[in-house]
């Protein structure tokens, strides 16, 4: 991790001066737009830059195949760049050189950055375009999900400056043949049996709603069974992995805390770092570090791997909270444990007054920045309005681990007969049998029901403001974290360390 921001501090101080100079694909930089005129002319190449791994790069390269069919002289030219990281910096180091993409995955933090610099294009005139092949309407914009869209408006200015490409949230994944098994101990923390065998043994399990009073206690419970027992290395063991320490920090702030406890305006109205003064979210990170320290608790760190998904599908923890973008990861290959998915964790009390729920939404949007050419722009635009066209967004949620980010996607026969396992004819209607019950197409796996699970959180998602700096904010979240728990801080060391490293990236 210290590797990996220090590189990033390097950059941004090497970058910082020619960011502000240059243009993102090549010239001065013009500190105004481009007038959005016509469809370009001509043969025209555009790049799109993404964090896409091998088996979904598969799925863009039938949505740019696609967009030629319509538009055959706009020549996309993908490049996956790495992780998220990798893709910030790729930016930030392509734009300083006038090299930059015309598209790209943006996460919210990094698109303040290019805001700051002057590189992301404003989004608006091309959706307010009186010509609908270029115009995003009410309708069609209206079917996007509302907190989508949202996203890509909380800016320290105002307009739109990014839209919804890849969206997911975080789940719990647990070992279901172990809840099975220990069905008996078990029941008392919200695990209710759904089959059971002739002898009456449970043979499969559900788990809705979990606290973290549930959670906590089913890891202090596995810790006394044969299964913890028979794991040679203990110190690599724990009951509950959390994936990402980041979404985590920030989740139980949120939760503990309230709305804006992680970041956002203090009382002279400037942006600043709310955590600092959170005690219920100071109390929401101690109560993670006690239970380390007893042994119900981890990160991934605490594995030696670098998601805690490899230690569960290894038997070294029996639940898991990660990304369901995630999903597959999270099922053994050789099947010797069955996976179960249920919802994001809650503290007891949120899920009985119903206030106070929380669940992050994550993913990426897509961003289109400044070029010299209004041509480019233009075609940069029409490609991401292909991505968020309806038969985009169902080839993307149907063949990767991500949501739909439109609802009528969601809704629609095609999107819940492959989220349900039902069969459709060849007009598009579902197939009933004799008693009006759908009739089954295919299994249902855990990435179908993960995405049935983020649905039915979507009431509860949330986002931070984004601004300048957000992004280090997020990067010494995690850095408290892994701090208390592997390099003995005590939490008001760590939280000093964290302030002081993201004022000296901010140049205070």
């Amino acid at each position: 991790m210290k590797k990996r921001i220090l590189s990033l501090f390097a950059i941004l101080f090497i970058s910082a001066f020619a960011f502000y100079l240059v243009g993102c694909s090549g010239g001065g930089i013009n500190e105004g737009e481009n007038e959005v005129g016509q469809l370009p002319t001509g043969k025209i190449e555009i790049e799109f830059w993404h964090a896409m791994g091998q088996s979904n790069q598969a799925v863009i390269d039938q949505m740019i195949a696609s967009f030629n069919e319509k538009y055959p002289d706009i020549i996309v030219s993908p490049y996956s760049k790495g992780g998220y990281d990798e893709l910030r910096e790729a930016i930030i180091y392509g734009c300083a050189a006038g090299e930059g993409p015309t598209v790209a995955q943006t996460y919210q933090d990094h698109v303040a950055l290019y805001l700051q610099t002057k590189n992301a294009r404003k989004l608006d005139d091309f959706i307010n375009h009186s010509d609908p092949e270029i115009g995003i309407a009410k309708e069609e914009l209206d079917q996007i999900f509302p907190s989508y869209l949202q996203e890509g408006r909380v800016y320290q200015e105002a307009g739109t400056f990014s839209l919804p490409f890849n969206k997911s949230s975080e789940v719990l994944f647990y070992n279901k043949d172990f809840f099975c098994a220990h069905f008996a101990n078990l029941e008392q923390y919200g695990v209710k049996a759904v089959e059971t065998d002739k002898d009456g043994n449970v043979t499969d399990v559900e788990w809705p709603n979990p606290t973290w009073e549930q959670v906590q206690a089913i890891a202090q419970y596995f810790l006394t069974t044969d299964e913890y027992k028979d794991i040679e290395d203990k110190s690599k063991a724990a009951g509950f992995a959390a994936d990402s320490a980041s979404n985590l920090f920030i989740t139980l702030n949120q939760q503990w805390g309230g709305v804006n406890a992680y970041s956002g305006k203090g009382s002279d109205g400037k942006l600043t770092y709310l955590f600092q003064n959170s005690a219920k979210g100071k109390e929401a990170i101690q109560w993670f570090a006690d239970g380390f320290k007893a042994g119900y608790f981890a990160t991934a760190t605490k594995f030696g791997e670098d998601y805690s998904s490899n230690a569960f599908v290894g038997d070294k923890t029996i639940m898991t909270l990660g990304s369901s973008a995630g999903a597959g990861y999270n099922v053994a290959s050789d099947g010797h444990f069955r996976t179960g998915v249920t919802h994001y964790p809650q503290r007891a009390t949120a899920l009985e007054s119903g206030k106070e729920k929380y669940v992050i939404q994550q993913g990426t949007n897509i961003t289109l920045f400044k070029c010299a050419s209004a041509d480019e722009e233009m075609a940069g635009w029409l490609f991401m309005k292909h991505l968020m066209s309806y038969e985009m967004s169902l080839l993307w949620a149907t063949n990767t681990a991500y949501f739909p980010i439109r609802k009528d996607v969601y809704e629609g026969n095609e999107y819940q007969a492959y989220l349900n396992g039902w069969k459709l004819d060849k007009d598009g209607e579902f197939v009933l049998d004799e008693n009006g019950d759908h009739v089954s197409d295919h299994k249902v796996g855990v990435k179908e029901l993960t995405q049935q699970i983020v649905f039915s959180q979507r009431d509860y998602m949330f986002t931070n403001v984004a601004f300048v700096g957000s992004s280090y904010v997020r990067d010494e979240a995690e850095g408290i974290i892994e701090a208390m728990l592997y390099s003995g801080m005590t939490l008001e060391e760590a939280y000093a360390l964290a302030i002081k490293n993201i004022d000296s990236k901010m140049g205070k």
